[in-house]
């Protein structure tokens, strides 16, 4: 349900490995969670970190970040006036952070959102540029397939989850989202284009998809276990930024 927190973070570790952590937006903007979702995530070994989309200026030291769903839309000039976060974001995903996001994160990574005849700049790490619409764009079950390599689900897996959004590609046609540039084949629903869903960059999946976490056994264990990979990964030497530069999101 929206608004749910989380109870005191459990730093038990899951079979496998020790604990690590997890952030999450919980502010405002980011407000839909299932709260079986974040019970599996510390249930398979992660300690929940929230974080502000729009007060806090960077990332804490987190090995996974997870972006749910909610309104940016309405917050959009808090949220792109909040540069320093959104470079942080970007930089960290490039680095190779594993990032979960769905349906109001992934408008927060996308390049850019109109919104009342405002173009409000976004993250940046997905070159897609999205608008707000007057009627649902998405509204209802969905079924995804996923078609293609990516950080959180084995190829051939069926999710069914559901869906609701007022937003979608600025623009005709969209580029960009063929393999492998996504991962999800659309069997019912809409997704980004009614085709495809699932955008992916580096350890970052950013779909409209929701799930539940009941549903889809493997989306809790492999978080934890991205995060896992990225943790040991910082622990031998290797930066948090994995040494790539970036380019910088035009203001």
């Amino acid at each position: 349900a929206p608004g749910v927190q989380p109870g005191p973070p459990r730093a038990t570790a899951a079979p496998g490995g020790a604990a690590v952590t997890v952030g999450y937006f919980s502010d405002a903007v980011f407000t839909f969670y299932y709260p079986e979702n974040l019970e599996a995530l510390e249930a398979a070994g992660a300690k929940l970190i929230p974080v502000s989309s729009l007060s806090d200026k960077k990332l804490p030291t987190v090995d996974a970040l997870y972006i749910g769903g909610g309104f940016p839309e309405t917050h959009a000039q808090q949220l792109s006036a909040n540069r320093a976060l959104m470079k942080d974001v970007k930089r960290a995903a490039a680095g190779g952070l594993p990032v979960y996001a769905e349906c109001g994160g992934l408008i927060y990574l996308a390049r850019s959102l109109r919104y009342r005849d405002t173009v409000y700049p976004m993250t940046g790490l997905f070159e897609i540029d999205l608008e707000m619409r007057e009627k649902p764009v998405g509204h209802g079950y969905t079924l995804v397939r996923v078609d293609s390599a990516n950080p959180f689900y084995d190829e051939g897996t069926v999710i069914r989850g559901h869906e609701f959004h007022y937003s979608g590609p600025a623009g005709k046609p969209v580029e960009g989202l063929e393999h492998p540039s996504s991962c999800m084949a659309v069997e019912t629903g809409v997704g980004v284009d009614g085709r495809r869903d699932g955008l992916i960059e580096r350890n970052t999946l950013a779909c409209y998809c929701h799930v539940h976490a009941d549903g889809v056994k493997q989306w809790a264990s492999s978080i934890v276990s991205k995060a896992r990979e990225y943790a040991a990964g910082r622990t031998r030497g290797t930066s948090r930024n994995g040494g790539e530069a970036i380019k910088s999101v035009a203001l």
